[in-house]
């Protein structure tokens, strides 16, 4: 059965994700404070933290769909 995806809007302040304190690894976080973790690495951060918060806040959606504007 084909459900709707709930739509969701992440608003990601980039001047505050860049200090990268509530990434959970040390060492990974370390890697993204000195600022040696390419772009890349850092984005996936930020998304795997928003899938993780959509997760534990709307568990009971089977499918979302968010735009994530930095």
């Amino acid at each position: 059965m084909y459900t709707t995806p709930t739509q969701m809007l992440a608003l990601v302040d980039w001047d505050t994700t860049r200090r990268f304190g509530w990434v959970r690894d040390a060492t990974r976080r370390s890697r993204l404070i000195t600022g040696r973790a390419p772009q890349e690495e850092r984005l996936l951060a930020v998304f795997e933290t928003i899938a993780n918060t959509v997760i534990s806040n709307f568990p009971q959606e089977k499918r979302i769909l968010c735009d994530v504007r930095i």
